[in-house]
């Protein structure tokens, strides 16, 4: 995982207009007081969701070591290894944190009538679900280039009014031995493309505040395939209706239909209407073209890692 403070380039251009009139010592005190307050905002918030995550022995691996490992930890960023079932959760906790942290230590700057930042600053993260034998360097490469794409999202579309974008994730889980560019990736793994018809399995990247919504529906698939037979087979089913949907979404369109019939109280736990009316609507033949999102990919990739087991 790698994670980005947003809006630095903001801060620093605000920074230099407000300290223009000041003697150069008090603008350099300035800058050093910003800096290291920023590092602790992000040591700090990294601690946090540490300390959140490993609070709970599930977290550990079977000979009881915590399963993270920092790569880098300071001034706006951070990279981590950490096991893939608690990845989501410690990069949530991270970027609320990383708010609340910054909004503490940047009380500094209200001496140098500084406030445009009072409320803290945001940040945006990508992760990279990798297996053990993917190379490192291209995991890292990837983690970042997802941060990068979570940041573009915000920048051009979720500004708050300070000016600083939105916190955001995302996410992509390598499937392949590839190691071509993430836009190449999507083309590959995550587009169902039929007669100029379009159905994009990137949901992401999910602001921050859109997270409870996804989190709601993982627990609600995690609970139903844990309690039932039903649920347990339903799964199958929900990845079938994805597997069919890159051959034929008339195919997809009835087994998801017919899940709605025979496995009702699932279908609408999980919410699945909507996917429904998607598939829908990509099979009407009077629409030449059209391009829709679907979640269910990211759902079953995620209930895939197991959370709360403990793993070797």
């Amino acid at each position: 995982m790698h994670a980005d403070g947003n809006g630095l380039g903001n801060i620093i251009r605000v920074m230099g207009e407000k300290l223009k009139d000041k003697n150069s010592e008090e603008s350099k005190a300035a800058f050093r007081q910003f800096s290291q307050a920023l590092d602790k905002a992000t040591q700090a918030a990294a601690q946090s969701a540490f300390w959140t995550i490993y609070s709970k022995a599930e977290a550990f691996n079977s000979d009881n070591n915590h399963t993270v490992r920092p790569i880098i930890c300071g001034g706006d960023d951070i990279s981590i290894i950490i096991r893939a079932d608690l990845a989501l959760e410690f990069t949530e906790i991270f970027l609320n944190e990383f708010e609340v942290k910054t909004k503490e230590e940047f009380k500094v700057l209200e001496k140098y009538d500084i406030d445009e930042f009072k409320e803290g600053i945001t940040a945006c993260a990508g992760i990279a679900y990798i297996k053990e034998s993917y190379p490192l360097h291209y995991a890292l490469n990837l983690s970042e280039t997802l941060c990068k794409d979570a940041k573009k999202l915000v920048k051009e579309h979720h500004l708050r009014q300070n000016g600083i974008p939105e916190s955001a994730i995302a996410f992509y889980k390598v499937q392949e031995s590839f190691t071509d560019k993430i836009s190449v990736l999507k083309e590959r793994t995550l587009l169902a493309t039929q007669q100029g018809k379009t159905l994009d399995y990137y949901y992401g990247p999910y602001l921050l505040s859109d997270m409870k919504n996804l989190q709601k529906r993982l627990s609600d698939l995690r609970k139903e395939a844990d309690d039932s037979q039903e649920g347990s087979k339903a799964i199958g089913k929900i990845r079938r209706v994805i597997s069919d949907s890159f051959k034929d979404f008339s195919v997809a369109l009835f087994n998801l239909q017919r899940m709605k019939t025979i496995n009702k109280d699932f279908f609408s736990k999980l919410q699945l209407q909507n996917d429904l009316d998607t598939l829908t609507l990509l099979t009407k033949e009077d629409l030449e073209q059209i391009a829709a999102k679907s979640q269910l990919l990211d759902l079953i990739t995620l209930h895939g890692f197991r959370y709360g087991t403990r793993h070797n």
